[in-house]
């Protein structure tokens, strides 16, 4: 999708909407409806790219896994230009810019929540680039109530030691998988050990320096036939660093890298080595 092409294809002709397949599948009302409609007149297909008429008329979809990824561009490539095809002459779409994700990684949303940046992938060989695997992106959203927890004691000092409570670091349940999918990522619900223990390491001029040590352990159950019931295990341990203000105890940025293993079910459980960011700060 990062083809100069297809975006251009895209912008130029399409309303491009991204959907949560566990979601959107279950949603009541008429957004479920109208994915469900849509999905009916592609049944081959479990996931992927689907040109529909506003009326809810499929015009092309696809979703074959292609390799190498350059022969999946052009097939996809391919597919907005047969639905073009199909629908006829469009006028041109109004070209206008934004930036949806601005929020992700850095500053506060209205409600005093924050969205961390997460990034996540394969690394079969350590820092050997030959195993280095497709890299995932995704998010956490840090809930203004979170943050309390995060920030440190308003007596604090040099050494002074807390610690998160499970519930808030289980937030960050999402490293606990190299792919980011949520078939195989264990749930907040799912996550066995949320350990986080934070201390400062230095003060100057007000602005705390935190040492960040963090351990998350899961194990996430397999929700659909023929795999229902089988287990995925991970564990991921975190070292992190930050600063915050202490006079308000509000933070400027945070950073935490890790290095964990991932067993997929038998009889793909031979464990795995991947690694984890996540950061955030405030401009």
């Amino acid at each position: 999708m990062s083809d100069p092409e297809i975006i251009r294809l895209i912008r130029r002709n399409f309303v491009p909407v991204a959907l949560n397949l566990y979601e959107i599948r279950e949603a009541k009302g008429a957004a479920g409806d109208f994915f469900r409609a849509v999905q009916k007149q592609a049944p081959e297909l479990y996931q992927g790219l689907y040109l529909v008429t506003p009326e809810g008329k499929l015009l092309a979809a696809h979703g074959k896994a292609e390799d190498p990824p350059a022969k999946w561009t052009a097939a996809v490539r391919g597919t907005l230009e047969q639905a073009l095809k199909i629908s006829g002459p469009l006028p041109a779409r109004t070209d206008t810019r934004g930036d949806p994700p601005g929020l992700r990684g850095k500053g506060f949303d209205k409600d005093g929540s924050s969205i961390w940046a997460v990034y996540t992938r394969p690394m079969v060989l350590g820092l050997d680039r030959r195993g280095l695997g497709d890299h995932a992106l995704d998010s956490i959203r840090i809930s203004a109530e979170d943050w309390k927890a995060w920030s440190p004691p308003r007596d604090a000092v040099v050494g002074t030691r807390w610690s998160l409570p499970a519930e808030v670091g289980r937030k960050l349940h999402k490293v606990l998988s190299p792919t980011s999918d949520a078939n195989t990522l264990a749930r907040p619900d799912e996550v066995s050990d949320a350990t986080f223990k934070l201390r400062i390491t230095q003060i100057t001029d007000g602005l705390a320096t935190v040492r960040i040590d963090g351990h998350l352990a899961g194990i996430h159950t397999w929700q659909f036939e023929p795999n229902k019931g089988k287990k995925i295990r991970a564990a991921v341990g975190l070292l992190g660093i930050g600063t915050v203000h202490l006079k308000t105890g509000q933070w400027r940025e945070i950073t935490l890298v890790g290095e964990g293993l991932y067993s997929h079910f038998p009889p793909y459980d031979e464990p795995s080595r991947y690694g984890a960011v996540v950061e955030w700060r405030r401009d």
